[in-house]
């Protein structure tokens, strides 16, 4: 009996032009990109020598993807261009949200940080890249960037003051955005707890 059913099913098969031992495969993989397709060499290179643009690395997440890019960083790749984004420069502070995309948690802290550092610098930039929105999956979240993310020790000199005066003067700010982070600024006392960080 067993091996008449047997033999019935690969008739049955091989009438309908089926494969038994293929797998089925409904969705092709054909077009989807590597996950850690190389960042192009030039653009490397220019990374490298610190002549990289915020428009390439924007043109090269467009290519691949955000996880793909920043999977494709080394440390120092990644060191380089959140310290670029610590700047407060225009540019540089809106590539934050799209490496966020495609961060793990050590590139996630990193944009944190950077994003923390350029609050005094650029309120405006910075407060227009935040996460209006809280939660582990929300790496740019207002509580973590405008709540003193710095390693211990590590914070700049006066950092809280020029803060709060930076974001309370960014009067062209998203209103109810600048509220939260002034009392994100003032509310990290000395001994508080860290607002929660990507793990």
């Amino acid at each position: 009996m067993r091996k008449w059913l047997v033999l019935s099913i690969a008739l049955c098969l091989c009438g309908s032009g089926l494969n038994a031992t293929a797998a089925p495969n409904p969705v092709s993989t054909a077009a989807r990109p590597p996950v850690h397709a190389a960042i192009d060499a030039s653009l490397r290179a220019r990374i490298a020598s610190g002549t990289a643009t915020p428009a390439e690395i924007s043109a090269s997440i467009d290519r691949q993807g955000a996880y793909a890019f920043v999977a494709s960083l080394d440390s120092d790749e990644s060191d380089w261009l959140v310290t670029q984004i610590g700047t407060g420069k225009n540019a540089w502070v809106e590539l934050a949200p799209r490496l966020a995309l495609g961060s793990d948690a050590s590139v996630s802290t990193g944009l944190i940080i950077a994003l923390a550092r350029a609050l005094p610098r650029n309120p405006a930039a910075v407060l227009k890249a935040v996460d209006p929105e809280e939660g582990d999956s929300h790496i740019l979240a207002i509580s973590r960037v405008c709540g003193l993310p710095f390693l211990e020790g590590t914070t700049p000199k006066g950092y809280r003051e020029k803060a709060l005066y930076a974001v309370s003067t960014a009067t062209r700010a998203n209103p109810q955005i600048r509220a939260r982070c002034l009392k994100a600024l003032r509310g990290r006392q000395r001994g508080k707890p860290d607002p929660g960080m990507p793990r």
